[in-house]
This record gives C-alpha cells, structure tokens and sequence, in this order.
C-alpha cells in the first residue's frame, strides 16, 4: 500500500442492531486509526444511486471487510452475500466477523471461514491490530495503538452495551430445506454478478474515454459523467459488449447534437436510455 494512503474497510451489517454496530464502528474506528475510510452502504450510498454498482465499487477499493454479527442474523441472506463477496476480493483473513452476544464456535456455514472476535475490549482490539497491520509500510508502534484504543475504548463499549441491551429483532420460524436451497441458489447468482459487475467498471473509464475521443472527432463534447451512466446502464444493467455499448453511447450524442454518420442502420444507441 502507498504511503498515506487510506485504508478502505467495508462495514457488512443486517438488521436494526447490527446496523447500529456498522454505525458506531464507522464513527469509532478513525478515531483510533487515522488513516482509514470506513463505508457503511446505509449511510455511505447516495439517495437515487442503483445499489449494485456503488457495492461493485466499494468491494474494487476494499482492503479489510468487517461483518457485524448478531443471533439474529446469523444465517441472514444479505450478510452471506456480502460475506462471499468480500471473500473473492481479499484474503480470508482480512475478513472479520465482529460478534455481539456470540461465541466464535456459534458462527457456522460459510462465515466459518473468517477469524471471529467479539465486540468486547479484547476482540476489538484484536480487530484494531488487524487494520492496524494492513496499513503495511505506515502502521501505528504497538504502544502508540495501545495507548490510542485505551483512550477511546470506554466511549465504544458504551454504544456496544447499549446496542446490545435494545430489543432484539424478532427471529425469523424455520424455513423447509427447498426454501433454504433457494435461498443459496439466488445468493451465488447475486455474488457472481456483483464480482462481474466490479470487473465491468474497471473499464468503464476506459470505455469512457474511447467515446469522448470518436464524439471529438465531430467537435462535439459531452461530461464524463453523461457518458459514463450511460455505459454503466447499457454494459452493467443490460450486459451488453463493451465495445457495442462504445458505438451505441457515440451514435447517441452525436444524433442528439445533429451530427450525421455515414451509417445507416438503426444503432441501439438511437434508443434513448
């Protein structure tokens, strides 16, 4: 990692109590370690933004996942999602199951994989050496990080205590074995897609690019951003080729600016999005 550079942790919560964790661990955590950026998506995605692209682009910058886990949600479908996905994109042991009225040996099926730890003194602190070690060339001294993290423990343990102490989410009844088949079946095809739709924005810019230099040509100019929602609608949305969506996205602005090609079929880019 670059020297300065921020350390990017993905916050996986489900439900009232975990969410509050997520919460609390975003606003606690660079009080400790500076030099992190914590994204919880119930605060961090902006209102009218599609979920799956602003996930496909957080998980492309993440370093270190944290998934808050409670009884309640346990076995909760958008937490194993999150979890599997997180999986294909770092080390294992960078994912860390951060556990409120658990034990370690309570977390089973595929969030077994992961060192847990408990949201107490100890295992937060075990959390915090965990960031504290991904930071590579610039972490904190040992003693520097102990002194910090006692200084700010009291004002976490508190929330903690509080979250913990709320009422409890009523538990779902027990779903029959084809409910819970089904279940699997759609969170592997939801993890397949989220893991191509990261590598589809990668070329994005570079898609990006290629448009603003044929729209050049005919001295017409447009925003990265107009071109680029437009790619993301047409290569993520419908999957189209990258290079199908390039021509359709050109032959839309230059039919919107009056510009006549010499082509003379009907582009999928004459269909406004």
């Amino acid at each position: 990692m670059w020297v300065g550079q921020c350390v990017k942790i993905f916050i996986s919560w489900s439900g009232p109590r975990s969410k509050a964790m997520a919460e609390a661990l975003k606003d606690w955590l660079p009080n400790v370690i500076q030099s992190i950026d914590p994204w919880v998506s119930s605060s961090d995605i902006d209102a009218g933004m599609r979920w799956t692209p602003a996930l496909a682009e957080e998980l492309q910058q993440t370093q270190l996942g944290i998934i808050c886990l409670t009884i309640e949600n346990l076995s909760a479908p958008w937490l194993l999602f999150e979890a599997g996905a997180l999986s294909k994109i770092i080390d294992k042991t960078r994912v860390c199951p951060y556990l409120m009225g658990l034990e370690p040996t309570e977390v089973t099926g595929p969030l077994a994989q992961f060192q847990a730890v408990k949201a107490e003194k100890d295992g937060t602190k075990k959390l915090l050496q965990t960031i504290n070690h991904v930071q590579g060339e610039n972490p904190l001294s040992e003693d520097r990080l102990n002194i910090i993290f006692n200084t700010f423990w009291p004002s976490l343990e508190q929330t903690l205590k509080d979250i913990s102490n709320s009422p409890q989410e009523k538990t779902e009844p027990k779903r029959s074995l084809d409910d819970k088949v089904d279940e699997i079946l759609n969170i592997v095809r939801e993890q397949s897609w989220a893991i191509s739709s990261i590598s589809l924005n990668t070329n994005l810019s570079d898609a990006t690019n290629k448009v603003k230099n044929e729209l050049a040509k005919y001295k017409v100019e447009m925003s990265d951003g107009e071109i680029e929602s437009r790619l993301e609608k047409l290569i993520i949305d419908f999957r189209v080729p990258e290079s199908e969506a390039i021509k359709s996205v050109q032959n839309y602005f230059l039919k919107e600016a009056g510009v006549k090609t010499r082509r003379k079929r009907v582009e999928p880019g004459d269909i406004k999005i």
